[in-house]
Parts: C-alpha cells; sequence; structure tokens
C-alpha cells in the first residue's frame, strides 16, 4: 500500500509538470508576433497541438484520479501503521499474553475491515505484488518482549523517528514555501514591468508578458498542490508534540504506563492523518 501511494504521488505531480511545460510553451509560441514572420505562420498550428495535448493530459489525469489514489492509499497505511504498533506493544485492542493467538487474529480481522470500508484503497494495493504475510516473526518478536525492550523500541523506532520525520518536512516544507513565495512575488512583479515595457515599445516581436503570468499562475498552483505552508505549520506542531511524549517515555515502567503512552501517541499520530485525509480527499 505504501508502495501504491508513492507510485501514484509520482505521478500525479509528473502530470502536473507536464502541463505546466505545455502551458508554458503555449504561452511562449503566443508571445511571438508572427504576422511579421510569414514563412512561420502554421507555427499556430504547433500551438493548436499543444492545446489538445493539455486538454488530452487533463482528462487522462480526472479519470486515472492519481491524487485520489495516492491520498486514500497513505490514509489506509498509515492506519495500519497504527494498528501494527499497537499490536507489538501489546495495547488495546491488542493486550493479551505474548504467545496469545488471538490478538493477532483480531489484528488481521481489523485490517480486513479496514479494507472492506474502503474498496477503492483494496484495489490500489492490488496493483503491487504483495509479499511476506500480514504479521510477521519481526512483529512477533517485538510483541514478545519484556515491558522496558517494548518501549525502548517503541520509543526509538516510532517516537523518535516519527519526530525526526516530521521535524524535517516542518522545515523543509517551510523553505520551500519561502523560496516559491519569492519566486512568484517576483515574476509578478516583473510580469506589470514586462507589460508596461510592452505598451512603451509596441513594435518589438515578442511580448513575454503572458510566459510571466503563466510562470505565476504555475508557481501557485504548484505551492497550492503542495501545500507547503500549511504542511510545515501542522508537521511542526505534531513533531512538537512526539518530542514531550519523547521526554516522559523513559518513565513508561510499567504495562499500565505503557499502554498510556502508545494511546496518546498513535491518537496524536492518528489524528493528524485523519485531518490530512479530510482535508484531502473531501
Amino acid at each position: 500500500m505504501s508502495a501504491a501511494s508513492a507510485d501514484n504521488q509520482r505521478t500525479y505531480f509528473r502530470l502536473l509538470k507536464l502541463q505546466t511545460i505545455i502551458l508554458l510553451s503555449i504561452a511562449l509560441v503566443s508571445a511571438v508576433n508572427w504576422q511579421l514572420f510569414p514563412d512561420f505562420r502554421a507555427i499556430s498550428i504547433v500551438a493548436a497541438v499543444f492545446l489538445i495535448v493539455l486538454s488530452f493530459s487533463q482528462a487522462f489525469g480526472q479519470i486515472q484520479k492519481y491524487d485520489y489514489k495516492w491520498f486514500l492509499s497513505r490514509a489506509v497505511t498509515e492506519s495500519v501503521k497504527v494498528q501494527t504498533w499497537r499490536l507489538m506493544m501489546r495495547v488495546p485492542p491488542y493486550q493479551d499474553s505474548p504467545d496469545d493467538s488471538s490478538a493477532v487474529e483480531r489484528f488481521v480481522a481489523d485490517i480486513r475491515k479496514m479494507l472492506s470500508e474502503e474498496p477503492d484503497a483494496k484495489l490500489v494495493a492490488g496493483s503491487k505484488p504483495v509479499e511476506g504475510t500480514e504479521v510477521t516473526q519481526f512483529m512477533l518478536d517485538q510483541k514478545a518482549k519484556s515491558v522496558t525492550g517494548r518501549r525502548d523500541f517503541y520509543l526509538q523506532d516510532r517516537i523518535q523517528d516519527q519526530k525526526d520525520w516530521y521535524s524535517q518536512k516542518a522545515v523543509s516544507n517551510s523553505r520551500s514555501h519561502s523560496k516559491w513565495f519569492a519566486a512568484t512575488f517576483l515574476l509578478q512583479g516583473s510580469s506589470g514591468g514586462i507589460a508596461l515595457l510592452t505598451v512603451l515599445f509596441p513594435g518589438f516581436p515578442f511580448n513575454p508578458t503572458g510566459i510571466a503570468t503563466t510562470l505565476v499562475a504555475s508557481g501557485v498552483s504548484w505551492m497550492n498542490a503542495r501545500r507547503y505552508r500549511e504542511l510545515s505549520q501542522s508537521y511542526g506542531l505534531i513533531a512538537h508534540d512526539l518530542s514531550g511524549f519523547e521526554s516522559v517515555a523513559k518513565g513508561a515502567d510499567s504495562q499500565e504506563k505503557l499502554e498510556k503512552l502508545v494511546s496518546n501517541v498513535e491518537s496524536r499520530i492518528s489524528g493528524e492523518h485523519t485531518y490530512w485525509k479530510a482535508r484531502r480527499l473531501y
């Protein structure tokens, strides 16, 4: 499911880049006053071809729904991860002795139910080869550890790992937002200057105003698709919360305390995923 999510995400943004390139090509062709070059008037056919290709690429994207497949498969992937950690930590709803198979059976049933409730996600998952089992030996080995062993594993591979990931993503998205905002701001300002020059020099055979405005619109569209600012803020908040959970994790030296820790952490992470799914899918 994770691989399917990544593939659909890459395809979605590749298609968006292709559409941007086509739009810029159209703007470039339209920027030239071809009436001054009679021998090149046939270039208008090229512009028409670009428009046809753009229409087909947009229709293809709408039919394939790469963005929807990406959002849905990632949401299901993260939900499965939450349940997997609950199972390995032996916390509700999978609290049992290490050698009791009832928790494993319930975990498998929960995953199946999760997929049955999202039939589109099941179809996306079916596009990738199935490897291994839903419950691996590694998961069972972690499940069989002592309270402190499970706690240390959870602290390092879940809390710290997710804290570092969200923190890095928050910084990366913040930097990307600043760069794209500055670029679009400068382009927007320059497009006004270019428009003024075309008025002052009306006989100039090249009018780059359309190119500049297309670049501005493409930059804004890319920022909206990537949601740099929104993700930077939400990722920064969850990284801060996970840092707090990391500070108290060492005190989880009993099953009761571990259950409380895991419940708080997974509720926070799953809450972020639920919000992410809601704002992306609906």
